[in-house]
């Protein structure tokens, strides 16, 4: 558990004392949740591949003081519009419109965000944040190849309450390489770097940083445009094909050996 050390000490100037942060934005935690509840699967605790209903207190910590913690909340205010825009569009589509705008480069950060909050309480990564984490979280420009990757060609999409963390780790060095996350029927990567640099090794995690993400269902089609000024400029598109009882099978869309 967190000591009560703000763990962006250093990136910026701290004030306000420590606050208690939700490591997983409230707002996406009450929106996911039944009462004081939200389904959560990946921890480090948790069995594999199940989804549990863990309470909400339970997963805020001493980990920011107010200040950092006031700077990133727009990262939580993206991260929450792209949560009730997905589930609008499975539920009441005729509610949303054609096409919504998120800003990609700040929901980008808000999964680093999570992260770097689950690594600060112990959850991950021995309760290390590595110095790249933190100065992209306060502004600074992600590496080659690193960033959010949303995958192609692994099979159906359910979508389905809650919030699912998988890690990526290196054989060798133990250093995490790449978090799968599944939010809501969404699946997105969130790699650091990619072994060897090249296009081929790249393409695997999918395609970094599309434009947009369209969802077809005939013969309605809604779009999410995710802003990137800079990012690939390629689309990514889900077709619904029905509707099913069964929960997802959260590992089998991260289907990379240990060497990727």
């Amino acid at each position: 558990m967190a000591s009560g050390k703000c763990y962006l000490e250093g990136y910026g100037s701290c004030a306000g004392g420590i606050s208690r942060e939700h490591y997983i934005s409230r707002n996406i935690l009450e929106f996911g949740s039944t009462g004081k509840a939200v389904k959560i699967g990946g921890l480090p605790w948790q069995p594999p591949s199940t989804m549990q209903a863990i309470g909400l207190s339970s997963l805020a910590a001493p980990i920011l003081c107010q200040h950092h913690n006031k700077s990133l909340k727009p990262m939580d205010t993206q991260a929450g519009r792209l949560m009730r825009v997905l589930n609008s569009i499975d539920k009441v589509p005729a509610k949303v419109s054609a096409i919504t705008y998120v800003h990609g480069p700040t929901f980008e950060r808000w999964m680093l965000k999570v992260f770097c909050g689950l690594a600060a309480c112990g959850h991950f990564n021995n309760g290390f944040i590595p110095r790249e984490w933190k100065e992209i979280l306060v502004g600074g420009a992600w590496p080659a190849f690193w960033g959010a990757y949303f995958p192609l060609g692994f099979g159906p999409v359910t979508v389905s309450d809650g919030l699912s963390f998988e890690t990526k780790v290196h054989p060798e060095t133990r250093e995490i390489k790449a978090v799968k996350f599944y939010f809501f029927g969404l699946h997105v990567n969130l790699c650091f770097g990619i072994p060897g640099g090249d296009y081929s090794g790249q393409m695997r995690w999918g395609i970094r940083q599309p434009r947009r993400i369209n969802f077809l269902n005939e013969p309605q089609c809604k779009t999410i445009d995710l802003m990137w000024a800079g990012g690939s400029g390629e689309e990514v598109t889900y077709v619904r094909t029905g509707s099913t009882n069964s929960g997802p099978d959260y590992l089998k869309y991260f289907p990379y050996d240990d060497s990727a």
